[in-house]
């Protein structure tokens, strides 16, 4: 599982990588909670299906592996 805050364009990028080969990528920039000063807590769970991150305080965000 790949999870990059992009900054310069704030964006969050996420990816899964399986047998050896990485998935398209699924990028979210309409609504971008972070800053660079600040701390977060991240919290991810992973399903037999899909893992799910959140970011502590803002609605949870779905990530569907697909393999």
């Amino acid at each position: 599982f790949h999870f990059d805050v992009r900054f310069f364009n704030q964006s969050i990028v996420r990816n899964t990588r399986t047998t050896n080969a990485w998935h398209d990528e699924e990028t979210l920039s309409a609504s971008f909670p972070f800053n660079s000063i600040c701390h977060f807590d991240m919290i991810i769970r992973v399903t037999e299906n899909k893992s799910v991150g959140a970011r502590l305080g803002f609605r949870p965000t779905g990530f569907l592996i697909t393999q």
